[in-house]
């Protein structure tokens, strides 16, 4: 039966929405490893503070069942809180890239949550959004309280945190059900709710089951062929160096724009073994080409290469939606063969009503300057992602010390021998993916989705000539018309002086405006920067989070310094000289395969298309 429901995604009943009873939970730590010395929970307009853990489970125990404890960072108050106590095998988490997403308590029966699951805003921020002041940092946090008035002015610290984040979770839960949604533990959940239970007209049927009711077989899975055309963002530098009185444009929610229009309805769908040049013309859909590229247009087609997303010149094999293969071969790409086809005879719109809505509700929320703009924005975006998730990363924590003998020897006989990580004081985890198979994957709308994305980019940084371009946005000399209309371009800076190295790497001024952004390095600084520059490494401090701490046998939540080594050279394009910030250079595409094929066997796409009346439409028109 569930393997039935998984295969139809179902409109959800409009029903009366039971709202979570939400506290406010934070934890302050002392000393170099940020151990355990209190913690507070805000709930119901009152706050209460605990100096002993076992205090504090105790309460939750006998006072706390219903409750939603809510933290900001929610990995670094549970695990400071329950790491080193004989209660943490009762947690069961759920994590995403590192991020802790939510956890259960299974005796107590209490679900924890984290705010930044929503948005990835600090205490500060999401005061800022309530009109809550988050309270300057005492003078000796991280340290014991030396006397009665410092552990008053502690615990009135600490009291604002829990405030702050118990409150933003009942202000943004009140917002989700006001659209008629229900708050889940992500953002991309609740905006899946949301349109479930009030945009979603039609059940939608997974492909792989229909390809089944029609008797076919396919060696592969459609959804795993549909997955290789799934590209995400594009991000190149073009050119590098020291510029001055440049326009930094982006698109006004780009991706929510491109989903008001037509996508191919699963129910749809057909499968070709061997495809052809006019189902790409005719119908929407996935092709697995052969194709060539060797024009001087920016190259527009995606494709993989050892771990990088780039666009490349040359002779590519690969998947990719039609739209795409029609906007390349207008544009110069020569076809060499279509090897097989998944179309859809039918397209929808099932994001209209719903992007539609949410941007008026938004510039709405702006001109009024309410800060629920923040949440249809999230809303927004996060919607289509939902549609591509395809593994989860399932980790089970857990305590050798305390650990039953039959538990043990069921870890050490499934898992011990290939991914069980253990320090030296007997915690442990171990980790699997596990493919999703909910029934709402349906990976050709987030493939189409991201695709008609890229091609609104391109059609943009074709004409202008761009020195760096970014998912949604570009920066170029030429001055572009902007609007605050959904999809079309605003002016989101003035670039006076900036320094442009590769993808994620780069420093501008705006006026007195600094914008630094340098990948995988947090809270970079323009000094930091040019030291980079210069070639010398960049230090910073973090966190030891959960399993890096169990795999490098170090205290979880300790502060280490981190040293990297930057390489200043861009491998997504072509140089012809080292990176200098004193001089400016323009680059050229990778080169994939071979150009300049025998074009005896290439299908002369225009005439080829024109000769069988192909309909050369493009699905956002």
């Amino acid at each position: 039966m569930g393997k039935f429901f998984n295969n139809y995604l179902i409109p959800l009943k409009k029903s009366r929405i039971k709202k979570l009873k939400f506290a406010g939970f934070d934890v302050e730590t002392y000393g170099n490893d940020n151990k355990f010395l209190m913690c507070g929970l805000y709930f119901d307009n009152k706050y209460l503070s605990f100096y002993d853990q076992e205090e504090f489970y105790y309460f939750l125990k006998t006072a706390m069942k219903g409750y939603t404890l809510v933290a900001t960072n929610l990995a670094f108050d549970l695990t400071a809180t329950f790491l080193n106590t004989k209660h943490w095998d009762e947690f069961v988490s759920i994590s995403n890239g590192g991020m802790m997403l939510s956890s259960k308590n299974k005796k107590l029966k209490i679900q924890f949550m984290d705010t930044l699951s929503w948005h990835k805003a600090s205490v500060k921020q999401l005061g800022e959004i309530l009109g809550i002041p988050k309270l300057e940092h005492p003078t000796f946090l991280g340290q014991k309280p030396k006397n009665e008035e410092e552990t008053n002015i502690l615990n009135e610290y600490n009291k604002a945190d829990c405030e702050i984040s118990c409150k933003f979770a009942e202000w943004f839960q009140d917002t989700i059900i006001s659209l008629g949604g229900k708050l889940k533990i992500t953002i991309a959940s609740t905006s899946l709710d949301v349109w479930r239970r009030n945009f979603q007209t039609q059940v939608l049927i997974k492909e792989d089951e229909v390809i089944r009711k029609q008797g076919k077989i396919s060696k592969e899975r459609l959804k795993d062929k549909i997955f290789k055309a799934y590209y995400g963002g594009r991000t190149e530098v073009l050119q590098r160096g020291t510029f001055k009185n440049l326009n930094y444009y982006d698109f006004n929610s780009l991706y929510p724009s491109v989903m008001l229009g037509n996508l191919p309805l699963p129910n749809s769908v057909s499968y070709l073994p061997k495809g052809s040049l006019t189902s790409i013309f005719n119908r929407e859909g996935v092709s697995e080409v052969t194709i060539e590229y060797d024009g001087d247009e920016l190259p527009l087609l995606p494709y993989r290469q050892d771990g990088k997303l780039l666009f490349p010149k040359g002779i590519m094999r690969g998947y990719w939606t039609h739209v795409e293969l029609r906007t390349a071969i207008k544009f110069g790409y020569k076809l060499h063969e279509v090897h097989e086809t998944i179309e859809y005879s039918m397209s929808f719109m099932p994001f209209n009503d719903y992007i539609s809505k949410l941007y008026a509700m938004r510039l709405k929320a702006k001109k009024n300057k309410s800060s629920e703009q923040i949440i249809y924005k999230l809303l927004m975006n996060s919607l289509y992602g939902k549609f591509g998730e395809k593994m989860h990363k399932v980790t089970f924590d857990f305590d050798f010390n305390t650990i039953s003998e039959e538990e043990l020897k069921t870890l050490k006989e499934e898992h011990y021998d290939k991914d069980i990580k253990v320090n030296d004081d007997g915690k442990a985890y171990f980790t699997f993916d596990e493919e999703c198979n909910s029934a709402h994957i349906f990976p050709i709308l987030p493939t189409y989705i991201t695709a008609l994305g890229r091609i609104k980019l391109w059609d943009v940084a074709r004409k202008h000539n761009p020195v760096y371009m970014d998912t949604d946005s570009i920066i170029t000399e030429d001055t572009l018309p902007f609007s605050n209309k959904i999809g079309e371009l605003d002016c989101e800076y003035r670039v006076d002086n900036g320094i442009f190295i590769k993808p994620k790497m780069y420093m501008f001024t705006d006026g007195e405006k600094e914008i630094v952004k340098l990948k995988g390095v947090p809270r970079i600084t323009r000094e930091k920067m040019l030291e980079v520059l210069k070639g010398n490494s960049v230090s910073y401090t973090k966190f030891v989070k959960l399993k890096e701490g169990i795999r490098r046998n170090i205290a979880v939540n300790s502060m280490i310094q981190i040293k990297k080594n930057i390489d200043l050279e861009d491998s997504k394009r072509i140089w012809d000289k080292p990176f200098s910030i004193f001089e400016k250079q323009k680059s050229i595409p990778i080169i994939i395969g071979e150009v300049g094929k025998d074009e005896t066997d290439i299908i002369q796409n225009k005439s080829y298309a024109s000769e069988r009346g192909c309909i050369t439409h493009d699905i956002t028109s």
